[in-house]
């Protein structure tokens, strides 16, 4: 077997050289992104829909019997089959909420690590990906989409649609048809997750479409292949229930979407939103007059960057990003209040953030070529290092106030379920005997008329009468 080349060696040491500062501030920006949502972790705390999404998903059986049953528009398989698997990890009622809380942490780190690597091999250097990953990830404004379980099924569908990217990203560096299908089988998975996967697809599609390869655009269409695929499975068994929502009231989803409605609020979102939220300011609707001004001058900033982008595909893509989740989200959310309800509704800025991070990626400098992944400088180290610190700065206020308040009786309320729960387990006594004989109490946050219905019982349960229940259970 002939020796290595000196080339050779150079280069496979190089792949097995860890970029310390890439590896030091990255797990800064992830460590800061954490501390952001901390509050929540540190009293997880269940509210309203978690509690349907939980118990629909609490058994095996629940599981089978509500896979392809819609919540609001949104047909989530892959969330059933995730909630099921996280609740059987946490084993005990207790640790439901908690467990929950952690699944969301995992999930956004997975994510900010995967928008590094999109960006660094968009642009061949570590330094890009590090400020989409900072960007993105040192923000607030996706807050319910990491604090709220029910909200937290836009984080997989987020990974899923930078594995759709990444995977188109690989067919064009080396035209590999199966890195196409990937991207097809990544845009299938999104929607199962939440509804607004059903964009990948087409993001994916326009990545690849812009710009234009001659004799390869229908090379280029085949992610719309995967989000077209999740339709035809998932439409003829949820699409009746999706289609006369009960919170379209007297409409059908058709009637329900207002497009006009959706650009107006798009617009007023860009600013409330994406503006105001990337500097961690919340809570504030601007006036007509001056979302109008903001969007002359950010149209204005926009022309400006584009002309200095160094990759208009990912500018492209960012905007798509912000644009398209938005419209299609305030389109079909046309029946709420902007003002009120549909601008504090942090959950929908998902896409939008990763939008703004690709669009400042953008226009920065481009990397030196002279290697294949070149170094940080010492000035991007410190440039980097101080983005963190701001973006953390800024965005603490929004991060620890805007959590929702934990009232610790649901903890109690948990403790007591899980002690009931273990006599059950000990003295084999099931479920359904254990709620004929335990009378009902209040759960804080809404949402769970019984919290009994959080019993698992006995796994090998044998008969017992109501009074040797009440007894066994230690019952007044």
């Amino acid at each position: 077997m002939p020796a290595a080349s000196p080339s050779m060696k150079r280069f496979s040491m190089s792949r097995l050289r860890i970029n310390w500062p890439v590896l030091v501030l990255g797990t800064l920006a992830c460590l800061a992104a954490l501390a952001l949502h901390a509050r929540s972790l540190c009293c997880p705390y269940l509210y309203w829909d978690d509690f349907e999404i939980l118990l629909q998903s609490y058994t095996w059986q629940e599981t089978r019997a509500h896979l392809w049953v819609p919540v609001n528009e949104h047909c989530w398989p892959l969330t059933r089959l995730g909630t099921w698997a996280l609740v059987s990890a946490a084993d005990r009622p207790r640790a439901v909420p908690w467990a929950a809380m952690v699944q969301a942490r995992v999930v956004l780190v997975a994510g900010l690590v995967l928008l590094y690597v999109f960006v660094r091999r968009e642009f061949a250097h570590p330094f890009h990906g590090m400020v989409a990953l900072t960007i993105f990830g040192v923000s607030a404004a996706y807050q319910q989409a990491v604090n709220w379980f029910a909200a937290t099924p836009a984080l997989p569908t987020l990974c899923m649609t930078l594995l759709a990217l990444l995977a188109a990203q690989r067919w064009r560096q080396e035209g590999r048809l199966r890195h196409l299908a990937l991207a097809a089988g990544w845009s299938a998975l999104a929607p199962g997750w939440y509804g607004g996967g059903i964009l990948t697809g087409p993001l994916a599609c326009l990545y690849l479409l812009y710009p234009p390869r001659r004799g390869r655009i229908w090379h280029c269409l085949a992610p719309l292949l995967g989000s077209v695929a999740f339709l035809a499975v998932s439409l003829p068994l949820s699409g009746k229930e999706i289609w006369h929502a009960d919170h379209y009231g007297s409409k059908n989803a058709a009637e329900a979407f207002e497009p006009l409605t959706g650009l107006i609020n798009t617009g007023r979102s860009v600013v409330d939103n994406v503006l105001l939220g990337a500097v961690g300011i919340s809570g504030f609707t601007c006036p007509p007059w001056v979302v109008i001004v903001c969007l002359i001058m950010l149209t204005v900033a926009g022309v400006w960057w584009w002309r200095r982008t160094s990759d208009h595909r990912l500018f492209v893509l960012g905007l798509a990003l912000i644009l398209l989740n938005y419209w299609l989200i305030y389109s079909a959310r046309a029946g709420w209040p902007y003002d009120i309800q549909l601008r504090a509704w942090s959950r929908y800025n998902v896409f939008p953030q990763l939008g703004l991070a690709l669009i400042v990626c953008s226009g920065l400098r481009p990397a030196p070529v002279a290697e294949p992944s070149p170094a940080l400088s010492l000035g991007q180290i410190r440039l980097l290092a101080g983005l963190i610190l701001i973006l953390f700065v800024v965005n603490w206020p929004r991060g620890y106030f805007g959590t929702l308040e934990c009232d610790p009786d649901q903890a109690r309320v948990f403790a007591r379920v899980d002690e009931i729960d273990a006599r059950c387990r000990a003295y084999r006594i099931s479920a359904a005997d254990a709620r004929r004989v335990l009378e009902n109490i209040d759960m804080p946050g809404g949402g769970c008329d019984n919290p009994w219905r959080f019993l698992r019982g006995s796994a090998n349960p044998i008969p017992h009468t109501e009074a040797e229940t009440r007894e066994l259970l230690q019952l007044p």
